[in-house]
């Protein structure tokens, strides 16, 4: 395994909590380590576990049923950290810390950086998921010897400086950088860094070795924003989105939305429901939807809806409240 599950603290946690039955709750890419991690905690000494099988997008999105309704005593929630705006007791975070060194990788970062031009003068920020927290000091005691390296406060929902969420980019807005370094994986957190502060965002892979700078792609995903908006334009009527996960709840912001849709002659009606799909919207005879749910709702999954989905800033353009050169990325602050 590539990441630290914390075995020993979490059997020791619901020993001392007088957890009887502990559920265990997993993001979709560590899933396939479920039962391995409840063998792990039966030998020492946590004989009963759930695993919760329900889609786990976040700590936002807390498996909680269970234990409201007495399934189970305490909650196991493995691959985020907490938020720290979200008050959930009987709760304990495995943070899953990636381990893999990361030395070498922003050295090459480093050179990457030179060869785009940044110098001994440049600001450049780090940032990172809570899989490589851990690496961001060694990561700017690095980058300090070749740039001015800054790290910044998030708001309530981030938990550590310089961690950024899918929808919270507050740690990366709180430092004036020429450019960021994004440590860790994949595109939806470096993509929102870059919408969300206007700045180049380079991306550092311990798991590839690769390092790439996001523009391109963050080009291909605007491209696609704007067809979904395009297609939307002419809507007559469309579903504002509320989720019901313990983090995702923007009731407030679905009223003003629907307030701005009627005030330019648009027919909106709220849906709430806890996990999106086309198949249960697809019930709904609308002509488009709004999310106001997690951000990857609409950017991510947005090619499996029959109809535009878009997030509120885009429903803002659709509504020409906001012009397309103002377009920002949804974030959810805390």
């Amino acid at each position: 395994m590539d990441y630290d599950f914390e075995h020993d603290r979490v059997a020791k946690e619901a020993k001392e909590r007088g957890w009887k039955t502990v559920l265990l709750q997993f993001p979709e890419g560590i899933k396939t380590f479920a039962f391995d991690v409840e063998r792990e905690l039966k030998a020492r000494g946590v004989e009963n576990t759930i695993v919760s099988g329900d889609p786990c997008f976040g700590a936002c999105d807390l498996a909680l049923e269970p234990i409201r309704y007495h399934g189970a005593d305490g909650l196991v929630h493995y691959g985020h950290s907490p938020i720290p705006s979200i008050h959930a007791g009987n709760v304990v975070y495995v943070e899953l810390r990636a381990q893999v060194g990361i030395d070498d990788l922003v050295l090459r970062a480093v050179s990457f950086l030179k060869d785009m031009g940044y110098g001994e003068e440049s600001r450049i920020g780090i940032i990172t998921s809570i899989q490589h927290i851990h690496s961001i000091e060694a990561a700017c005691s690095v980058l300090s010897e070749h740039f001015k390296c800054l790290v910044g406060e998030g708001d309530g929902r981030i938990m550590y400086p310089g961690q950024v969420l899918g929808c919270n980019f507050s740690s990366a807005k709180a430092v004036n950088a020429d450019a960021y370094l994004f440590i860790g994986s994949g595109d939806f957190h470096p993509l929102g860094a870059a919408l969300s502060t206007g700045k180049t965002v380079i991306v550092a892979d311990p798991y590839s070795g690769k390092i790439r700078d996001v523009s391109e792609n963050m080009e291909k995903m605007l491209r696609k924003r704007f067809g979904r908006i395009t297609a939307a334009a002419d809507a007559a009527s469309f579903g504002i989105l509320v989720g019901t996960k313990t983090g995702q709840w923007r009731m407030a912001e679905a009223l003003r939305l629907k307030k701005l849709a009627e005030m330019h002659d648009k027919e909106a009606h709220i849906i709430t429901m806890n996990f999106f799909t086309p198949e249960q919207l697809n019930v709904f005879k609308l002509d488009a939807w709004v999310s106001t749910s997690c951000p990857r709702v609409a950017i991510d999954e947005s090619a499996r809806y029959e109809k535009p989905i878009l997030t509120p800033p885009e429903f803002e353009i659709v509504l020409g409240i906001r012009e397309w050169e103002d377009y920002v990325f949804d974030e959810i602050e805390g």
